[in-house]
């Protein structure tokens, strides 16, 4: 899983972290939305956006999701930063998801109702690690976010602190007698360890909703509360003294400052017929593409990788080129080939040709977009403006 970061030293990704003084701090929440994309049924709590998922978490307990939560529908994503600094790799869990999971109660506690999703870090917003997770492993789903129920809760002072992480396995909380059950003094929530990806440190943290439990009302997906670094700095620094897992190879370069780091594009801001938003689309399919694990497909001609290609150069000829009808003839033909992307896109999924599931439902809901970025592009005046 370990691959090679553009854009950031690789130093400060594989050397060992060491904190100088005044640089460490104990924890952190995520502060800022970079991107999301709502999937199928999702959508509930984005007037309350983004502040509904930056700071801490408001739990609803062990039988009772909070609805303080932003939803983000089947195949649905979402991008987090912590903007002032770096979750780093420290003693078990570095960080910690917050969703609304909970309890089935009867005579005994049942294994939760749970939405899960695939949880992945970066350094740099654009090459990401993702941690296993288990989608087809029902109840628990190993490794994935959204199972644990949430002990947290800013609104109530008596509350666990939500930088203690739940070390009791979520098996633990299930048939126990309701009539006696009493919650852990832990935060709840799902936390991971960088370690387990050999990672030292990560800025950004991306959520990918599953196809699983359809909801009502918007609700459907994963919904996230918040998300929490239990181990913070605000500058890492890369040491000289470099451990790697085995099979990887050591790069020694300076230390970086946060001006090296290269951003991702923020598609939530970007106007549906702007042609940064077009490509930043295309980025978006990009990386979900190429990021671990990748999706396979069982089936013939499933690359998207030419169509990516082709309509990335007509989008460029078209901002480059003379405006009138030329420009508009480019951009006609890049709305041609959203339009055979998506329809490729959709039989693959029907036909169930690409694994994992998630991951598949994810490239449907952002070449659907992408579609409708290249439209309104197409039949806005960019080309009688330019």
């Amino acid at each position: 899983m370990t691959e090679r970061l553009r854009g950031l030293p690789i130093s400060v990704l594989v050397a060992a972290v060491v904190f100088l003084p005044g640089h460490a701090r104990a924890q952190a929440f995520a502060d800022r939305v970079v991107a999301y994309q709502i999937g199928t049924g999702g959508g509930a709590g984005l007037d309350k956006m983004p502040g509904i998922v930056l700071g801490p978490p408001h739990g609803g307990g062990a039988f009772q999701g909070s609805a303080d939560t932003f939803s983000l529908g089947l195949g649905g994503f979402i991008i987090l930063e912590f903007t002032d600094g770096w979750i780093v790799d420290g003693p078990g869990a570095d960080f910690t998801v917050f969703e609304n999971p909970f309890l089935i109660e009867g005579l005994v506690t049942y294994p939760p109702f749970a939405e899960p999703g695939t949880v992945s870090v970066s350094a740099d917003g654009t090459e990401w690690h993702t941690f296993p997770c288990h989608l087809d492993a029902p109840p628990y789903y190993p490794g994935c976010a959204g199972v644990y129920p949430v002990f947290a809760n800013a609104d109530d002072p008596a509350a666990p602190s939500p930088f203690v992480p739940c070390t009791a396995p979520i098996q633990a909380l299930v048939g126990v007698p309701v009539s006696t059950f009493s919650p852990p003094a832990c935060s709840g929530g799902d936390s991971f360890d960088l370690a387990d990806l050999g990672l030292p440190a990560a800025r950004f943290v991306r959520i990918d909703a599953s196809q699983l439990e359809p909801g009502l009302g918007g609700t459907a997906g994963f919904d996230l509360d918040a998300m929490a670094a239990i181990h913070f700095a605000t500058s890492p620094v890369a040491s000289s003294t470099t451990t790697m897992p085995v099979g990887t190879t050591t790069t020694s370069t300076p230390t970086s400052t946060r001006s090296s780091t290269s951003m991702p594009c923020v598609l939530f801001q970007l106007p549906e017929d702007s042609l940064v938003g077009v490509e930043c689309t295309v980025g978006v399919l990009r990386s979900t593409l190429n990021e671990p694990p990748q999706p396979a497909c069982t089936c013939k001609r499933c690359s998207l990788e030419v169509g990516l290609d082709r309509l990335a150069r007509l989008v460029r000829e078209a901002d480059s080129g003379p405006k009138g009808k030329k420009c508009k003839h480019k951009l006609g033909k890049a709305r041609g080939v959203t339009q055979s992307l998506s329809a490729r896109v959709a039989s693959l999924t029907r036909r169930k040709c690409l694994a994992p599931v998630d991951r598949a439902g994810s490239l449907d809901t952002e070449v659907v977009d992408l579609t409708k970025r290249t439209t309104a592009l197409f039949k806005s005046p960019f080309c009688a403006s330019k």
